[in-house]
């Protein structure tokens, strides 16, 4: 199967798209669409900025890291979210984590 063109097809249907104000619209899809997709990771940072916590994983100093490079995935394939909680509430951040862990049912964190 020869899928040289698809690269090119999606960049002109893309500049289509842009062209005709539709762009944000599709992008806005995409997004709510990829929502609804399993989480792999919920973690936090409490000493370290999330900067800090993100080079961590980047560097591969990180058992989530390790598990992503064990399933072949790549950090350009993933979407990463940050939620900071407010400074009132930090004391409580370990049980915020472990609620969100709970609701999400993330595929590679320690549970």
């Amino acid at each position: 199967m020869d899928l040289s063109g698809i690269a090119d097809a999606s960049a002109f249907q893309a500049e289509a798209l842009q062209e005709s104000g539709k762009l944000k619209k599709v992008i806005d899809i995409l997004r709510r669409a990829t929502a609804a997709l399993p989480v792999l990771y919920v973690g936090m940072t409490r000493e370290q900025s999330f900067q800090a916590r993100l080079l961590q994983h980047l560097a591969g100093e990180t058992t989530f890291a390790m598990r992503l490079q064990e399933n072949g995935l790549a950090w350009q394939s993933l979407q990463f979210c940050i939620e900071p909680v407010d400074r009132h509430l930090k004391r409580d951040i370990r049980t915020f984590e472990k609620l969100f862990q709970i609701a999400s049912n993330p595929i590679f964190s320690d549970a």
